[in-house]
């Protein structure tokens, strides 16, 4: 909920079917705990992720949502860095292109 409220992470998630993203990254966190992604049957982070010019300001402000998240839901420390950790290196994978820090390049949607 905290995500898709965001200003800017919102735009990222419009006409996206949000709970059945979260069951979807539920299972890939999951996978991804137990050093299996390789496991996962869903699409790659790549095939997820390309084309939606996202950038690595919108990463970065999702991973700290999701940390301020799950240590408000009372998740051990641990398991938050555990969980950060694995999720940090798609990062390389799911950002469009390298924006300098402060910029806002976000492109709607035209068909919306």
């Amino acid at each position: 909920a905290r995500v898709v409220a965001d200003p800017l992470l919102k735009l990222y998630f419009k006409n996206v079917d949000v709970a059945g993203l979260q069951l979807k990254f539920q299972k890939y966190v999951t996978y991804a705990l137990n050093d299996r992604e390789n496991a996962y049957d869903g699409p790659t982070m790549y095939e997820a992720h390309a084309g939606r010019n996202i950038t690595d300001e919108a990463v970065d402000l999702f991973l700290e949502i999701l940390r301020e998240t799950m240590t408000d839901e009372k998740i051990p420390a641990e398991t938050v860095e555990q969980i950060v950790r694995k999720l940090t290196p798609v990062k390389d994978v799911v950002v469009d292109k390298f924006v300098f820090p402060g910029t806002y390049v976000y492109k709607p949607d035209k068909r919306a």
